[in-house]
């Protein structure tokens, strides 16, 4: 028989094991990743069919800690551009001194039903593990927007008979997607797949306003813009208000039947602000592919250090028309804001708030007041380290 001095040292010996291999009641729980770690063997299973219970193609993984939210494209600066959200603030390997983790958004595009892909390339983000905080008016500065962005320089077809080519973007975290499988499905992130439109050949060769979106408006003027603001606009405007005149009751303060800014994103690789527009009718822009007189504008704002301070950086404007048949989902464009981004010491992050506004066929007004068409929208950036 052993002496109850030795049970008693086993006893204790298995208590411990025991509480080794078994989490805290009381403690919080991390299923998925604890101490910024990922479990990377954790990966959903792929939904089902109701009707059948057979497995569904999967659209992408785990999208807990970040999420691709939008994808678009600017004809004048052939960039195509991915937002992404991060949404928690643990599970990026890091603080903002350490070197964190990567995201990477893989690019693809097809002239047709996506049957083939080309491989854009891949650009990436460097993410970490930021703690939640509130802004100057008590909101909570998560998620944060990050966006990359990848030339695309698609083939120029004539107005006459336009392309409007489909584009993908995968999101993976610390992974990057493979450049020849397309319907490479993320354990980490997600798959977005849009349709853009390139500038047609002959608005290569013209010398248009829109090619100049890079004139910086130093003053806003709220409603308006004494160069584009003429009567042919004004007569486009009261066209689609008496077509439409039930729409903007029907929408509240924001009219987004056509249009639509949905995302707003800091690409830091590029020292530039992204906004993204949905174009969602194939009619309402009284432009036809060749013609060049319809505008969506897009004004930014930003309040760097979060003192609830606005300051205008200024209007881009990009093209749209009236494209009959309008692909499934419509048309999904970008505006892009080069900005002076200020670098921060990394044991302070910052969050900085940021806003634009959408309108058509005028420049939008100052936030919370809003374009006839269109509607605003404001989010947090993260702001890069020094």
């Amino acid at each position: 028989m052993l002496h109850k001095h030795v049970w008693r040292v086993l006893f204790l010996t298995l208590l411990a094991t025991f509480s080794l291999a078994t989490p805290s009641l009381t403690s919080p729980a991390l299923s998925l990743r604890d101490t910024g770690t990922r479990n990377r063997t954790h990966h959903p299973a792929p939904p089902k069919d109701a009707a059948s219970g057979e497995a569904l193609a999967p659209v992408g993984g785990d999208i807990t800690y970040e999420e691709l939210t939008c994808l678009g494209f600017s004809p004048v600066k052939k960039r195509l551009s991915a937002t992404f959200e991060v949404k928690l603030p643990y599970g990026f390997s890091g603080d903002f001194c350490t070197a964190g983790s990567w995201e990477y958004v893989r690019f693809y595009a097809s002239d047709h039903d996506g049957s083939e892909w080309e491989d854009l390339g891949v650009a990436s983000v460097n993410t970490h593990d930021i703690i939640d905080k509130e802004d100057c008016e008590g909101k909570p500065t998560k998620p944060l927007l990050y966006t990359v962005s990848i030339r695309y320089d698609p083939k120029h077809k004539s107005c006459k008979k336009p392309v409007l080519p489909r584009v993908r973007a995968i999101l993976s975290w610390e992974e990057v997607p493979p450049s020849d499988t397309p319907d490479f499905v993320p354990v980490w992130g997600n798959i977005l797949d849009e349709h853009v439109q390139p500038l047609p050949k002959e608005f290569n060769k013209r010398d248009s306003d829109d090619n100049h979106d890079d004139e910086h408006h130093d003053e806003h003027k709220d409603g308006h813009d004494d160069k584009h603001n003429d009567g042919h606009h004004d007569k486009h405007a009261k066209r689609r208000q008496a077509h439409h005149a039930n729409d903007a009751n029907n929408h509240g303060a924001f009219n987004t039947f056509y249009e639509e800014l949905t995302c707003l994103g800091l690409d830091s690789n590029r020292s530039s602000l992204v906004a993204t527009v949905h174009v969602k009718q194939d009619h309402g822009y009284f432009a036809t592919p060749c013609d060049c007189d319809s505008f969506e504008y897009v004004s930014f704002w930003a309040d760097w250090e979060n003192c609830c301070s606005w300051t205008f950086l200024g209007t881009r404007k990009f093209n749209v028309h009236d494209f009959k048949p309008l692909p499934d989902g419509g048309l999904m464009y970008t505006a892009l804001m080069p900005v002076e981004l200020c670098s921060v010491d990394c044991k302070e992050p910052k969050a900085a708030r940021v806003r634009a506004a959408l309108g058509w066929q005028q420049v939008p007004p100052t936030p919370p007041s809003v374009a006839t068409w269109g509607n605003f929208i404001e989010t947090h950036v993260q702001l890069p380290r020094k």
